[in-house]
């Protein structure tokens, strides 16, 4: 049987929520909040929450478009190209409200042992926008989901000409066509070495459905104009003094420079390299990391005469991979939990005399390693292909956290608080849960710039019912806390903002 029962606290000890639960009682607590974010501090400079996505769309922000720019560079002779499909910019935020359920139950005048499930649910939200006028390259018009419906068709055809000109030539040399007159021959064998390597590598870049890239560069651009220079090159040397007719068309160059609908096409089909899911208003409705633990109070020494006050409780807790982590290849998604395991001890130091007093926690987190799925990409890449999705071995860098929040008891049962936290997250170490393809990003990717630290600070109210003058009653006891991230160094904090309130109320078990 559970009856409400007048467990009174002292007229101090009321203005802090104490950690532990007296012998005997359960203590029910119903708490909820509400966080939000639309900016970040990255190396403690603060910039929009999608600050990846915001600039020049290149090989930084997609990788995978690395292999073509580098070919680009080879067959155009221009060392510091840079394929550019634009300039983007993201505008996003989310939310996340957070309803806490917890329940402690008094096992000592010391002990007490608890259990916490939070409910959330996370809103994310992003507008895209991009800018076309830097853009230097559009959709591979041979490409089998982006190209046009002639496309392929009319690079095979290219490709079959290149070909044969070049084996019609091999074929010459080969005869002895060109032995009566060295200088024609010795350009011959240079037009055939030249040619064949110049056929390759368009090959490789336009049409090959192992390395063909969805991107080129346009016919109007630089690169573009030396691309079809060199094969109108190729092709009046072979049909001038080497005789070598029937080799006369050119191939199909992007005629449009990329914009947005061609940069979200090119994210979200599901069809081509990105093979993911952008959903403007994503929102997640799922448990988050559930909480057992103990509490012991090591320190008792809280009086309600107003002379000195110490009290000192010990907390260690195991935290459950219950939410759900944010899923690979779906854009902007934040999950509700981090999907691996922590074991967090704490410290917690109550000092008071009269109407003031402090609470000091120290707290440590070890974050035990766990598989999740993830695109392997550096953090400055802001989308990845599909085809970098892989387990991994994630182990997050361990946490401290350290906190002041003093008091001011404004009126029996009532107080005001302010406080400054200080959190500090360790470097990840992050490998391939299984042996990785052939030219498979390093896993380590993931784990650039994990090292970060950051300063919150935070104001609120305490209020306990059965703290006004010793009075007895139903005990119930509650809080509000507005809190924010004032700075930041290190990789990618987001500036959130969070408001918190929580109810607590105790029954005695008979």
């Amino acid at each position: 049987m559970v009856c409400a029962v007048a467990a009174v606290p002292t007229r101090a000890a009321a203005q802090l929520a104490p950690i532990g639960t007296p012998k005997g009682l359960i203590r029910l607590e119903v708490g909820g909040g509400f966080t939000s974010a639309d900016s970040r501090y990255l190396d403690g400079v603060e910039q929009d929450l999608a600050g990846d996505w915001n600039g020049t769309i290149g090989t930084t922000m997609l990788p995978g478009l690395a292999p073509a720019e580098q070919q680009i560079r080879q067959l155009t002779g221009e060392p510091n190209y840079n394929l550019s499909l634009g300039r983007s910019n993201v505008l996003a935020t989310y939310q996340q409200g957070r309803i806490n359920l917890g329940l402690s139950y008094g096992v000592t005048g010391r002990l007490s042992v608890f259990g916490r499930i939070p409910i959330i649910r996370i809103r994310t939200q992003e507008t895209l926008r991009q800018d076309s006028s830097s853009a230097n390259a559009g959709f591979n018009p041979a490409d089998p989901v982006f190209g046009t419906p002639g496309g392929p068709g009319d690079a095979n055809t290219f490709f079959g000409g290149f070909t044969t000109a070049l084996t019609t030539l091999a074929s010459k040399l080969a005869n002895g066509d060109y032995d009566s007159d060295p200088a024609t021959k010795a350009l011959a064998q240079q037009t055939l070495a030249n040619g064949t390597s110049l056929r390759n590598g368009l090959y490789g870049l336009i049409l090959d459905p192992n390395s063909a890239s969805p991107v080129l560069p346009i016919a109007s651009s630089t690169e573009g104009l030396a691309i079809l220079s060199q094969i109108s090159s190729l092709q009046g040397t072979l049909s001038g003094s080497l005789g070598v007719g029937g080799f006369a068309s050119l191939p199909d160059l992007p005629a449009t420079r990329f914009g947005l609908a061609d940069f979200t096409n090119l994210m979200s089909n599901l069809a081509g390299p990105g093979n993911a899911i952008l959903i403007d208003g994503l929102v997640r409705n799922r448990q988050g990391d559930a909480e057992l633990g103990a509490t012991y109070t090591l320190i008792d020494r809280w009086r309600d005469d107003g002379g000195p006050a110490f009290r000192l409780t010990a907390t260690g807790l195991v935290r459950l991979p219950t939410g759900i982590v944010p899923v690979a290849g779906l854009l902007f998604d934040r999950g509700t939990g981090d999907g691996q395991t922590d074991v967090e001890g704490s410290l917690v130091a109550d000092i008071g005399r009269g109407a003031l007093g402090a609470r000091i926690t120290a707290d440590y987190n070890d974050q035990l390693p766990a598989t999740v799925i993830r695109r392997v990409a550096a953090p400055t890449a802001a989308f990845a292909w599909a085809n970098t999705t892989s387990a991994v071995s994630w182990d997050p860098g361990n946490e401290f956290t350290l906190s002041i929040s003093p008091f001011l008891r404004l009126a029996d049962g009532f107080a005001a608080t302010a406080g400054a936290t200080f959190w500090s997250h360790g470097s990840d170490q992050v490998t391939y849960a299984a042996t990785p393809a052939l030219g498979a990003p390093p896993a380590d990717l993931l784990a650039e710039d994990t090292r970060a630290s950051a300063t919150m600070l935070e104001g609120g109210f305490l209020f306990s019912s059965t703290g006004a003058r010793g009075g007895k009653g139903l005990p119930v006891e509650a809080h509000w806390t507005y809190q924010f991230v004032a700075s930041a160094a290190g990789g990618r904090v987001d500036k959130t903002r969070q408001t918190a309130i929580e109810f607590r109320v105790y029954y005695r078990v008979r």
